[in-house]
């Protein structure tokens, strides 16, 4: 999927503009600051940046004067009024690709431009999502939970058990391409659910990644006995577990 960028203040507005792009694009919501754009732009190197000027009173000039130095090639889409875009006109020369939405910013109108500034129809937009791989991550923690889907979101579609019992129901209606799973549960432990969901017809041959707390050689003994695809300490690094899934999924 294209991955879009979109800066702003981070309020409610921004939100609902983020709500109306999910479906068709991976968006990361940055706040307006110049360096915390460019930092973003350097991690997730977006496709086009998406800036709503609604609402942000001061460092505008700024913003645009990072990006011209900085990424001049990137396609820039700039929600605004009118009256802003005529205040700060010079800010917006010297992009090879820039264009302008006033508001009322309607969201059909929105992913349309979306897609004639990335060059891409409604028809790619599904394939790629046809496409995205499912991860399925079972813990009873909900931070890990939480850390694990913020990782993984841009790069998968991510879903979440709180339990083995919660985890292999998933497994039995829609079937994951990976699974990673927590060893260490109250209820049916990683063990037991990885029994139970080898037992399945859905789960034969689903790679399945451990996530263990524990580092003694017992313990990962134990899960590598298993036979899992590979296990991996927690907290995970982001870098390391991304390799590790697409790893596993090719």
């Amino acid at each position: 999927m294209k991955k879009i960028l979109l800066v702003g203040e981070l309020n409610n507005a921004l939100h609902t503009i983020s709500e109306n792009l999910v479906n068709d694009f991976q968006v990361q919501m940055c706040s307006e600051q110049p360096k915390n754009i460019k930092d973003m732009i350097t991690i997730i190197r977006p496709n086009l940046i998406v800036i709503n000027l609604i609402g942000i009173e001061k460092g505008i000039e700024d913003i645009f004067t990072m990006l011209k130095e900085k990424h001049d090639q990137m396609p820039v889409l700039v929600l605004c009024t009118g009256e802003k875009k005529e205040q700060y006109s010079e800010s917006f020369t010297g992009f090879k690709n820039i264009s302008f939405l006033y508001r009322p910013i309607l969201k059909d109108k929105l992913i349309e431009k979306c897609h004639e500034m990335l060059g891409v129809t409604k028809e790619d937009i599904t394939a790629a999502q046809e496409n995205v791989k499912k991860v399925l991550v079972i813990d009873d923690s909900p931070l890990i939970l939480r850390n694990i889907k913020n990782m993984l979101e841009q790069e998968f579609k991510v879903f979440l058990a709180t339990s083995g019992e919660q985890g292999v129901e998933f497994v039995k209606e829609k079937k994951p391409d990976l699974i990673l799973l927590d060893y260490d549960m109250p209820g049916w432990n990683g063990k037991k659910t990885f029994e139970v969901v080898r037992q399945t017809e859905n789960g034969k041959d689903i790679p399945v990644i451990f996530l263990t707390a524990i580092a003694d050689k017992e313990n990962i003994m134990a899960v590598l006995q298993m036979n899992p695809y590979g296990y991996l300490l927690k907290p995970p690094v982001r870098e390391t577990l991304i390799e590790q899934i697409k790893s596993a999924l090719s």
